[in-house]
């Protein structure tokens, strides 16, 4: 211990566990009337932490010696500025708490006698003490995903001095977590990642240090890891397209943890799925769950993750992790003809040919069978070409992998009609003075939702009838035409085009008076692939005259009609 010094000032011993002292107590030198009297000697004073967290119990200590054997020690003591009452130290230290985050100062006090028994102070010994808060930002009782904790933001708060840097923030879990530390930027703010891999309920422990590397009291909260995870058998499903317009159902089951756990919101879904990839929502969101879901005829022919999602209500996510392989297969078809623009239709036209494909590729081997009309031609592995006959039929294709087979049936149709268009370009045919009408046209085969690009057509001999003006020409021949005729591309909306032209018209001999009169011919329309003709349908190239000579013509075809003074016009 050291004594009074010859200035008269009172010496310090600052203990080798104190931290910081705020404040050096200066030159302390009384006088009275009969002399200079030494003061107290300081041998220790000052805190154990001069940056302690808000309610952390510091220690004060203040232990002073007597400048010689006739000074006597009265009371030692110390006030905290915003703290009632004082802080007893006559036993060399004592505790105190800090109810707030800011600036405090501690204020040391001595009292003593000197030899002429007059009791003299010394003091006041002040030094500053800034009091923080560890905060965690993101609030008591979050719900994370499993596997993938948010970050822990935590900062260190001092009233009126603000952020102070948190620095070695550790995380604790109550269940087996690696604690995981991290340090804060400017702003006071260390975030810490985790990754829990169990969903439960947890007790987690924060703990930081201060800038000045004064360790700080732990912060605890409650966190809930939560997950979803499909408990259905995780061996691939394989499962048939459905036909058109038809659905295949299969039921998924699903375990949300950990108990007590309820989501805002989930859903199964299939990745890449056309049209999005919900299977629908979950009900319930908690605990054990069965859903029935379903895929349809839209469904694109792929291998697919079946997966699970839900959401806290802090909208964080969690995705299973056991996804499940869902096989989707079947068989694609694709005609040969680009229009109509359907090519997967499955109504096709006599002669049509279509390829076959089985998807997804990479099951294994295919075999390939057919029941109805027609023929099929392997192609490769997963493809073959049917090739349809002349005649309505509904063939029936079958793929086989493994234990899976699926089948795809056609619809093939004969043309069943005629429609006669004026071929663009072309005018009304009229002779000025004489009864006449004519027009060029294009004919196409229908229906129009087919092609039947690899027909043939021809007109075949007939009879006309003739009535009333006409009844000269009653059971004139029409001739056959004599060669078969092929076919273009169809066009959309219109049928498969004729490669051919149709000059039509009506005349009369000019025999007057005019009268009314009608003459048809019910020409029949033949068609063939390779041999054997069969009827199309019989299409009635028909003209009417009326008494002002007026003549109309038609043929599965519009109206044209000319008046007898019309002027002449050509095709």
């Amino acid at each position: 211990m050291k004594k009074q010094n010859n200035c008269g000032c009172p010496s310090f011993k600052i203990g080798g566990e104190m931290s910081r002292i705020r404040n050096l107590i200066g030159a302390i030198v009384f006088f009275f009337s009969s002399g200079i009297f030494a003061c107290p000697v300081v041998d220790q004073w000052g805190l154990a932490n001069y940056s302690p967290m808000v309610l952390e119990e510091v220690t004060v200590t203040l232990k002073v010696s007597p400048a010689d054997e006739n000074q006597v020690i009265g009371d030692i003591s110390a006030v905290v500025s915003g703290i009632p009452g004082s802080i007893d130290l006559n036993g060399g230290s004592n505790t105190v708490q800090f109810p707030e985050a800011k600036d405090y100062t501690v204020t040391g006090k001595i009292k003593w006698k000197d030899p002429a028994d007059q009791e003299m102070s010394t003091g006041p010994l002040p030094v500053k003490v800034y009091a923080y808060i560890l905060k965690e930002d993101d609030g008591d009782g979050q719900k994370v995903p499993k596997g993938s904790v948010n970050a822990k933001k935590l900062k260190v708060y001092l009233g009126d001095v603000g952020y102070y840097p948190v620095n070695n923030v550790k995380v604790n879990f109550s269940e087996g977590t690696t604690p995981a530390s991290a340090t804060s930027g400017e702003d006071g703010i260390a975030a810490v990642d985790l990754k829990v891999d169990t969903a439960a309920h947890y007790t987690c422990n924060v703990t930081g240090a201060t800038g000045s590397n004064v360790k700080a009291p732990g912060v605890t909260f409650d966190e809930t890891v939560f997950s979803i995870e499909i408990t259905s058998p995780t061996e691939r499903k394989y499962i048939a397209r459905p036909a058109d317009g038809q659905t295949t159902e299969f039921d998924v089951t699903y375990s949300i943890k950990p108990e007590g756990f309820t989501a805002s919101r989930g859903y199964l879904y299939l990745t890449d799925r056309t049209g999005g990839g919900s299977m629908g929502d979950l009900d319930p969101l908690s605990g054990e769950g069965r859903m029935t879901c379903s895929v349809s005829s839209d469904d694109k022919l792929d291998n697919y993750k079946l997966s699970a999602k839900v959401y806290s209500d802090q909208n964080l996510e969690a995705k299973s992790s056991n996804d499940q392989t869902i096989t989707i297969f079947g068989i694609t078809t694709e005609t040969e003809a680009t229009v109509p623009i359907d090519r997967s239709r499955k109504k096709i036209g006599v002669g049509e040919k279509v390829i076959l494909f089985f998807e997804p590729t990479g099951l294994g081997s295919v075999k390939w069978s057919m029941t109805g009309e027609g023929a099929i031609m392997q192609n490769s592995d997963n493809s073959i070409s049917l090739y349809t006959i002349a005649s309505a039929s509904n063939p029936s294709i079958t793929a086989s992998v493994s234990n899976y087979t699926c089948t795809v049936t056609f619809n093939v149709i004969v043309p069943n009609g005629v429609r006669i268009y004026q071929e663009p370009g072309t005018g009304i045919k009229h002779i000025q003075g004489v009864p006449s009408v004519g027009f060029i046209g294009r004919p196409y085969i229908l229906p129009a939702d087919v092609s039947f690009y690899n027909i043939e057509i021809r007109e075949s001999a007939v009879n006309g009838i003739g009535k009333g003006y006409f009844a000269y020409d009653n059971l004139l021949p029409h001739e056959d035409t004599g060669e078969w005729i092929p076919m273009l591309e169809a066009e959309e909306g219109y049928g498969t085009k004729v490669d051919a032209k149709d000059t039509i018209q009506g005349w009369s001999d000019e025999h007057t008076p005019y009268e009314d009169g009608t003459f048809t011919w019910p020409i029949p329309w033949l068609f063939q692939i390779g041999s054997g003709s069969k009827e199309i349908a019989k299409v009635n190239h028909f003209k009417t005259i009326d008494k002002t000579g007026k003549v109309t013509i038609r043929k599965n075809s519009d109206t044209f009609s000319k008046e007898l003074n019309d002027p002449s016009s050509n095709y």
